[in-house]
């Protein structure tokens, strides 16, 4: 398969599992909160931001070897595969140990750190222990899906995904049925697609080297070899997505877990819409290192112009496409106690353009010196989470609006004026003037035209009305601006890689 149709296939499987997941949390958050209430659902995104800080012990090493593994597999190096792939055995089981340690030791204490009533703190440290529990295994299979994904299998692991989302859906509909407790719900979630997700991964890592083992051993010489980047990519980590799974604790700690309930919502819409760049990526990321490895640079100025116009249309097709009827989404999602959030989430959501460098990022962590990246991301996402800190007591979760928006202010200026022109001999003009602007500014006047009037006064129909507007106006425009070449890319695209499937 052609490294163009292994990325189409890694593009539609990932949007597809990431589709699903933001869907699926999308419509399980207001029946969990129906079902549970809101403090006490308000628990598991707790319960999950203090973990989910546990994943900085990574160091770096996740996309660290899928660089690695990508590189030595493109030269046919399988020793070397052996011998990382043994390596991150080792050190992954043992970082699981000590998350595990950790989360037990945080539950004693769960009572003293956050507002949480006496009951509350029974159901937290269960969350915690299931936590716990889970990291050993998880950490010890995380090496698994980056060997799958370093051999640009992308669609195969994503189809892993696919399922797993499946699976959370049938979880949900047997605690509807069965009435499960909080906990019982959240085990359900977690052990299930544990078990299924391993056993998958193993039989195809079998498939791609048949002798390889699954048992620890640790190589110092190659371990030394990883590390600098490693560090590196910890230090990027530490700061920016460690920084954002900071925020829900801090609204714990200065206000309440209602709070927190908020920002999971924000971020339960967020992530149904914002999972195109992460997808595109995570899709390209083999097939840019392997490009960067063998020195191809048509593939890399490809990805650079080419595939940031493409992601630049979709982007601002779901993100504009959304604001359209945003006010109508809340309406029939949440109902009108909740619309407050509405303009906070509006401007937080214009955020998501920034996803359209997700190219330029793979090309840049491709590299080996992304010291640069790391100081300046200090930097921005430091002041990030300070503005966040002293804008809670006056707007609680909607800070992360005026914080968010700041941060992606700051890196993107540093992006275009500095790093894409000096570091990659990239045209930052020409991606700005040609790929972003025309498409932002055209999906700005569409939404703010189709906001100005009323349809209806049923929300349903307001939204399938503005919906199907939006959607027929951003098409038909767009298919004027884009070019006969980027034409004939998307009826190829269509024609080869959806419908054929779709008939198959």
């Amino acid at each position: 398969m052609s490294t163009i149709n292994k990325i189409a296939d890694g593009v539609i499987w990932t949007i597809a599992s990431k589709f699903l997941s933001a869907a699926y949390a999308f419509v399980a958050v207001p029946i969990l909160i129906g079902l549970y209430g809101k403090a006490d659902y308000g628990l598991i995104g707790l319960a999950l931001s203090i973990n989910i800080y546990m994943t900085l012990l990574d160091l770096g090493f996740s996309n660290t070897n899928l660089r690695y593994f990508s590189n030595y597999l493109a030269k046919n190096d399988i020793e070397n595969v052996r011998r990382l792939f043994g390596t991150s055995i080792t050190f992954y089981g043992s970082i699981g140990i000590i998350n595990a340690l950790i989360i037990f030791g945080i539950s004693f204490f769960v009572g003293d750190i956050f507002q949480v009533t006496p009951e509350q703190v029974v159901i937290l440290r269960s969350l915690l222990y299931i936590i716990a529990l889970n990291a050993i295994f998880n950490w010890y299979t995380s090496c698994f899906g980056q060997l799958i994904q370093g051999a640009e299998y992308v669609d195969f692991f994503s189809k892993i995904s696919f399922i797993g989302n499946l699976l959370n859906v049938v979880v949900l509909a047997l605690t509807l049925i069965f009435k499960f407790s909080i906990v019982e719900y959240y085990a359900g979630l977690v052990f299930l697609g544990l078990i299924y997700r391993t056993i998958l991964s193993i039989r195809k890592i079998k498939a791609i080297i048949p002798d390889i083992s699954f048992r620890p051993h640790f190589d110092k010489n190659l371990f030394k070899e990883t590390l600098p980047y490693s560090m590196n990519i910890f230090s990027v980590s530490l700061l920016t997505w460690g920084a954002l799974q900071l925020q829900p604790i801090l609204l714990g700690i200065r206000c309440n877990s209602s709070e927190v309930t908020d920002y999971n919502i924000i971020f339960s819409i967020y992530s149904f819409l914002g999972f195109i760049g992460g997808s595109f990526n995570s899709a390209i990321f083999p097939s840019v290192t392997k490009a960067v490895a063998l020195h191809n640079r048509e593939v890399i100025e490809r990805v650079a112009y080419q595939g940031t116009k493409y992601l630049v249309i979709v982007i601002s097709f779901v993100t504009f496409g959304y604001i359209s009827v945003s006010p109508d989404v809340m309406h029939m999602y949440l109902g009108d106690s909740f619309m407050y959030l509405v303009p906070w989430m509006d401007i937080y959501f214009i955020n998501l353009l920034g996803s359209h460098n997700a190219g330029m990022s793979a090309i840049i962590y491709a590299g080996t010196d992304i010291r640069l990246i790391t100081r300046y991301s200090a930097f921005s996402y430091i002041t990030m989470v300070i503005v966040f800190w002293f804008l809670i007591p006056y707007y609680g979760a909607r800070s992360i609006a005026i914080s968010g928006t700041m941060c992606n202010v700051m890196q993107m200026s540093f992006y275009y004026f500095y790093y894409w022109p000096k570091k990659l001999q990239i045209n930052s003009r020409y991606i700005f003037f040609r790929d972003l602007l025309p498409f932002m500014m055209m999906g700005i006047l569409v939404t703010f035209v189709l906001r100005m009037f009323t349809v209806s006064d049923s929300h349903l129909i307001q939204f399938l009305v503005k919906g199907t507007m939006f959607v027929l106006i951003f098409s038909s425009i767009v298919y004027m601006m884009i070019e006969r070449k980027d034409r004939e890319f998307f009826g190829w695209f269509v024609k080869v890689k959806l419908l054929r499937r779709s008939e198959a």
